[in-house]
């Protein structure tokens, strides 16, 4: 493997400057995370944060020339991965996991909606026979009104 420092000492320098201007920068995000106006200013303000840790543990590591922090920089990643997820869930919903809406409190179980549908369904037939034998009464009543016409 080559040592890139020793090689290119122009390496090494712009190593150090680029670890000094992420460090300016973690410094603005922190005074972002504390006194960000509104929320959503103060997540994006933990994104980018998580993103300068990254950076600055692989500019450790391409500095030392050993690669033992990248299994750590993989797990920084996933977490302000998740964590930027469960935020935006957040202002979303207004909670992470569990819904607050109104239709969402309505939802009824599936056993609920079974005893709900055969008890309709039984209204159903009882409509239903109430009409057939209504239209039995109304025909018989009009059987009867034609017999008394051709009777006359």
């Amino acid at each position: 493997m080559i040592n890139y420092l020793s090689a290119y000492p122009l390496i090494g320098v712009f190593v150090d400057v680029t670890t000094v201007m992420i460090a300016v920068a973690i410094i603005i995000n922190l005074v972002n995370v504390a006194r960000g106006f509104i929320i959503a200013n103060r997540i994006i303000a933990l994104d980018a944060l998580g993103n300068q840790v990254m950076a600055l543990m692989i500019l450790y590591a391409f500095k030392h020339g050993t690669d033992h922090y990248m299994s750590g920089v993989l797990v920084i990643c996933i977490l302000s991965f998740v964590s930027l997820i469960v935020w935006s869930k957040y202002l979303q919903r207004g909670n992470i996991v569990y819904p607050l809406s109104k239709t969402a409190a309505k939802k009824v179980s599936l056993s609920q909606l079974n005893a709900h549908s055969s008890q309709a369904a039984e209204e159903a037939e009882e409509i239903q026979e109430e009409k057939d034998a209504a239209a039995l009464e109304t025909a018989e009543a009009e059987a009867v009104a034609e017999e008394e016409v051709s009777h006359e």
